[in-house]
């Protein structure tokens, strides 16, 4: 009995220290990093600068990708044949598509030759655009990010413009929200992607 009662004590306190944990991270008014008006190509682009770090949320083309590779996390495509627009990780793009791109098949610097292949989490939320340019702080971002219902997995198809996305990068352990402004283009004619990023500080 007295053992059981120990377990119950454990099991209490580290349900309060979570909780204590969560209303901290809600309270935490640091500022969120916020980068505005970030353009990926997609495959076909003539860079192919479709590589993302969010390390500093550069944008990268192909061979500087390659070289960068420990810190690449994310990738603008439209899927062959659909068109589908989507979002994936270097981890994530072979898994994602119907037919891979050059940009993963090509020799040497395509993704499937990478060593380092980073992850994410991703998925798209209810998350409004007025609410999105109203978070300023981490407690703000965390909130959102906590009351949006919908799951995350490795990838997401069928980007649209006017929607939110959240993600988790896996390498850096952050969340951020991605807001879509513009897509244009498919898997055979240059595009790009408009966004803006608001990432944990």
């Amino acid at each position: 009995m007295k053992k059981i009662l120990n377990l119950i004590s454990i099991i209490v306190l580290l349900f309060f220290a979570s909780c204590k944990k969560d209303d901290a991270i809600l309270k935490d008014n640091t500022p969120v990093q916020n980068f505005p008006s970030i353009v990926m190509g997609n495959q076909s682009a003539a860079s192919f600068n479709c590589f993302l770090t969010f390390d500093s949320c550069k944008v990268k083309p192909l061979a500087e990708a390659f070289t960068d590779q420990s810190i690449v996390d994310l990738i603008f495509l439209h899927n062959n044949p659909d068109n589908l627009a989507m979002l994936v990780s270097p981890a994530s793009i072979a898994s994602a598509v119907t037919i891979p791109p050059d940009i993963y098949t090509f020799a040497t610097m395509g993704v499937t030759h990478w060593t380092n292949k980073n992850s994410i989490q991703i998925g798209v939320t209810d998350i409004s655009l007025g609410d999105f340019n109203n978070i300023a702080t981490n407690g703000d971002l965390h909130q959102a990010y906590e009351n949006d219902p919908h799951v995350t997995i490795g990838w997401e198809i069928d980007i649209q413009a006017n929607k939110v996305y959240k993600f988790t990068s896996n390498r850096t352990g952050k969340r951020g929200l991605i807001k879509v402004h513009s897509i244009t283009g498919n898997y055979n004619t240059p595009g790009q992607i408009n966004i803006d990023i608001k990432l944990i500080n």
